[in-house]
Order: structure tokens, then C-alpha cells, then sequence
């Protein structure tokens, strides 16, 4: 039995295309379908869209976070038809990073940090 995890769900009025945004565009996979719910995951990441009919949950920015610049660059490659520009350094939080957005217009963040990070967690 593995320690504990977490998973965040979002609201979703079209399951079936953010099925294949969580497939296609992020290259997760499906690790769980309850019907109106699907729980994908990549690595260490688990996200899950529940179908409803009110509005879906849109605010907030999704982090996938990689190694390094040429993991982000190889991202960037794939999914450039769909990203707001080509990745570049912030350097206020010294990342390196660009966005995409899903079907639905959520904010998805593509990165990778610009300084040592404590991965033992």
C-alpha cells in the first residue's frame, strides 16, 4: 500500500475533451474511470475531472513542472501549436516556463526551475 497521495478534481462540462487534452496535449494516463469521473496521472501528478453541468472550474494556474530546460523545450516542441509563445526565464520565481490552455480555457503552466529544488520529498 503506498503512503499518502493526493489528487485534485475539477469541474468539467465536456469530459470527454478534457480526456483527450489529459491524453494527448499533457501525455497523462488514465488511472481511474468512475464514469463521470476520470482520474489521470504523469509521474507524481493526479488530476481528476468530475462531469457537471454547472460552470467548470476554471481559475488557477496547473503546474506540470520537469527536470530541465531541454524537458521543457521538448514540451514546448510538441505543443506549440497550442502554447501563448515560446518558453522563456521568470526570473522573479527562476523558472523557466510557458502555458497552454485546455478546452475548457484553464491555464496550464509547462516549467522547469532555474535552481536547485530538495526533490527527497
Amino acid at each position: 500500500m503506498p503512503g499518502a497521495g493526493g489528487i485534485t478534481f475539477l469541474k468539467t462540462q465536456n469530459l470527454d475533451a478534457m480526456s483527450d487534452f489529459c491524453r494527448g496535449s499533457l501525455q497523462m494516463k488514465l488511472w481511474l474511470d468512475q464514469g463521470r469521473c476520470r482520474i489521470f496521472f504523469r509521474d507524481h501528478w493526479l488530476l481528476g475531472f468530475i462531469h457537471s453541468h454547472q460552470p467548470a472550474d476554471t481559475s488557477g494556474i496547473f503546474t506540470l513542472f520537469l527536470p530541465n530546460r531541454q524537458a521543457v523545450d521538448a514540451e514546448f516542441e510538441r505543443l506549440q501549436a497550442i502554447a501563448d509563445g515560446p518558453p522563456r526565464v521568470n526570473e522573479e520565481f527562476r523558472i523557466y516556463q510557458f502555458f497552454i490552455r485546455d478546452p475548457e480555457r484553464r491555464c496550464f503552466e509547462i516549467q522547469s526551475f532555474e535552481h536547485p529544488i530538495d526533490w527527497s520529498f
